[in-house]
């Protein structure tokens, strides 16, 4: 019977290495950061300070999966308060009625993770480059970096009375760095 059970506990650990890990994300060392041109000229810098995901990563095919994260978008900051009050309100956000922005990966194309990202209860698929992080002196995996633009206007994000003067591109910087043991 001993046999048996560590035979067992054998193929299961061999079957999670061959599968790959489900990491956590580490907030508090990492970012989900964005910007915008304003006035066709000038940009502007954010990001958001609450967030959460997981993923699955398998280290022996360099492929990752089932990439989840949530966005709590009352945390939008840039660094002007007067215009997070506005991205918060009803015009924009809504954070009222759409309190979070979620991004749910689809599939892997190499250096290409297509997910569908939802806001405002609007989804869309989106493409983002994808990079693998590792620490340089052991080559173990320590995160993601994914970056990639959106349309705003795609997920039915306007202004109301400035919505000529800022850019409907929305350029996003992600890294998502995995809890530590």
């Amino acid at each position: 019977m001993k046999y048996i059970s560590r035979l067992v506990l054998t193929v299961l650990l061999s079957f999670s290495t061959l599968v790959g890990v489900e990491y956590k994300v580490d907030a508090s060392k990492s970012f989900v950061n964005f910007k915008v041109t304003h006035l066709f000229f000038s940009t502007v810098d954010g990001h958001f300070t609450k967030f959460k995901g997981s993923y699955d990563y398998d280290p022996q095919t360099n492929l990752l999966k089932d990439l989840k994260g949530e966005v709590t978008l009352a945390s939008v900051s840039t660094d002007d308060t007067k215009r997070d009050d506005y991205l918060k309100n009803e015009g924009f956000f809504n954070i009222e009625k759409y309190p979070t922005m979620k991004l749910e990966q689809v599939e892997q194309k190499e250096n290409i993770m297509v997910a569908n990202l939802t806001i405002k209860e609007v989804s869309k698929p989106i493409e983002l480059e994808l990079e693998i992080l590792k620490d340089p002196s052991n080559d173990t995996h320590r995160g993601l970096a994914l970056k990639g633009k959106i349309n705003r206007k795609d997920f039915g994000l306007s202004f109301d009375t400035a919505d000529i003067s800022v850019g409907k591109e929305v350029t996003l910087d992600i890294v998502l760095e995995k809890v530590e043991p």
